[in-house]
């Protein structure tokens, strides 16, 4: 198939050196299976009789990758039409359960079932928010306009770990957390 056409000799030599800095063949096999990938067979051919000597139908496919230097050009299109990373200003307070229900939409390897299935969840969660937001300017209103009414809504904001210390194997030590909730008075709009 020319596989060895597309590559240069320098870049031969660079793939056949990777494989021999591996200490053992344990190592080296652990590398060359992470560049096999394996595919279900999508067409069969109709076999008429099978007897001993025919062969069994493959049910995978395989198959090989090299690992190579790319240019940048070609990395950075390969990054922006595949995985699209954007680099913005983070969202504070977003819903876990609707960025969950967004990222499994956008996986290509979901069947269309599962699919649905997210995208209904994620519509009842949306309308039952909405509904929830209704509802509470329904009551600031009435609390504005009538002085008998008061309404509260109470949020849980955050967790914080107290000291505050950013080394990391220092953080599952810590035994004091701060649990911040917060109240607000939807009459005078204070927390």
């Amino acid at each position: 198939m020319r596989c060895f056409d597309a590559f240069s000799s320098e870049q031969k030599k660079q793939i056949i050196s990777r494989i021999k800095e591996c200490d053992n063949k344990n190592d080296q096999d652990s590398y060359l299976q992470c560049l096999i990938q394996y595919h279900a067979v999508e067409r069969h051919r109709s076999r008429n009789k099978t007897t001993e000597s025919t062969p069994k139908p493959k049910t995978y496919s395989y198959e090989y990758y090299v690992k190579s230097g790319v240019k940048y050009d070609f990395f950075v299109s390969c990054m922006h039409e595949n995985f699209n990373i954007g680099f913005g200003q983070p969202q504070v307070d977003v819903c876990s359960y609707c960025e969950e229900m967004k990222t499994k939409l956008r996986i290509p390897a979901l069947c269309d079932a599962v699919k649905r299935v997210a995208a209904g969840e994620l519509s009842i969660h949306n309308r039952r928010a909405k509904k929830f937001y209704h509802k509470m300017q329904e009551v600031q209103q009435l609390c504005k306009e009538r002085d008998d009414v008061a309404g509260f809504v109470s949020d849980y904001m955050s967790n914080l770990p107290l000291p505050h210390i950013p080394v990391q194997e220092i953080f599952y030590y810590r035994q004091l957390w701060v649990y911040e909730f917060c109240i607000h008075n939807l009459k005078s709009g204070e927390a």
